[in-house]
């Protein structure tokens, strides 16, 4: 078997136990990857509705924390963001 990252000590067949762990933790790999671009996705998006508040409500970009906290939290729970 050839592998450009790693070299194996035995030049047997990779079978067994060891195939299986490499494929679970590859699929684990690729689910994490997946997951990580969906919250990208998810802040990206919250990051735009909130910019959009700053400029519809420029009240609250006077240094006013806690209400953007607060339409942050509104945004979460009207997204329905997991």
């Amino acid at each position: 078997m050839h592998c450009s990252y790693f070299l194996w000590l035995d030049d047997e067949e990779v079978i067994g136990w060891q195939k299986r762990a490499l494929i679970e933790e590859r699929d684990e790999i690729r689910e994490k990857k997946k997951r990580i671009r969906e919250l990208t996705a998810t802040v990206n998006l919250l990051r735009m509705e909130l910019e959009k508040l700053k400029v519809e409500k420029p009240s609250s970009s006077n240094g006013d924390e806690e209400s953007i906290c607060n339409e942050f939290v509104k945004l979460l729970n009207k997204g329905n963001f997991h």
